[in-house]
């Protein structure tokens, strides 16, 4: 018997919603800063808007909080819809920014990831994301001096993630200029107090960034405004 898919049309404010349920939605690789964690919700969370109604599903988010690109990769591979996801949103690389190896050998990771996901949802959409910023915050983990070459290590992993990163089709980068105070640093406005994980404010402004990726590459036909 073939599988029967739920499909549910919603017309609001003269748009149109395709429900999708978490077997035929997406899923969100991330860390704290998309998981709920310090003073803001789970990005996710965010995502969700007057068109989605009390649909929750059409997106489960994998994010944990202090993982590392490989746990997540072992999460995603450990998901029982891992190969039925449409779409995977990637924002990960914060725990893998030591100074003691370089962003290639951390990119090696990253890339392996998305090798991973392409290899076992082959028809899955995936979308890529810069890290958010967080240059003091390096600073103090790891001292003026190892600080500064843990921040050329964020920033060479963003500058990868949007440029040389293979087997990706949408690339995530406006929320990261957005949350920049100039100076590689988390906005005093949008910093629960730590320098890198991120209040509700910003955890909005990066679901909305996510949901301009879906609408382009053709999930979401809806544009309404949050309603968080």
């Amino acid at each position: 018997m073939g599988r029967i898919v739920l499909i549910v049309f919603l017309f609001i404010a003269g748009c149109t919603k395709q429900y999708l349920t978490v077997f035929d939605g997406g899923a969100i690789i991330g860390d704290s800063t998309i998981a709920s964690y310090a003073c803001g919700l789970q990005v996710r969370d965010w995502m969700l808007n007057s068109c989605d109604s009390a649909n929750g599903d059409f997106c489960n988010s994998l994010a944990v909080a202090g993982n590392t690109i490989i746990q997540q990769q072992t999460i995603f591979l450990a998901d029982n819809n891992r190969e039925k996801y449409k779409y995977v949103i990637v924002e990960i690389g914060l725990n893998d920014l030591h100074f003691s190896e370089s962003a290639t050998t951390a990119m090696v990771r990253y890339q392996k990831l998305i090798d991973t996901i392409n290899a076992v949802n082959p028809t899955a959409k995936i979308i890529v994301s810069k890290m958010i910023p967080c240059k003091q915050r390096l600073i103090n983990l790891y001292g003026a001096t190892n600080g500064l070459v843990a921040y050329n290590k964020w920033m060479a992993m963003n500058s990868a993630i949007m440029n040389t990163v293979t087997g990706v089709d949408y690339r995530i980068s406006r929320h990261c200029d957005l949350l920049n105070d100039g100076n590689g640093n988390l906005k005093t406005v949008y910093d629960c107090g730590d320098g890198v994980h991120e209040n509700n404010a910003a955890r909005k402004i990066i679901a909305a960034e996510f949901r301009k990726s879906l609408n382009v590459l053709g999930f979401l036909t809806c544009t309404t405004s949050l309603t968080k």
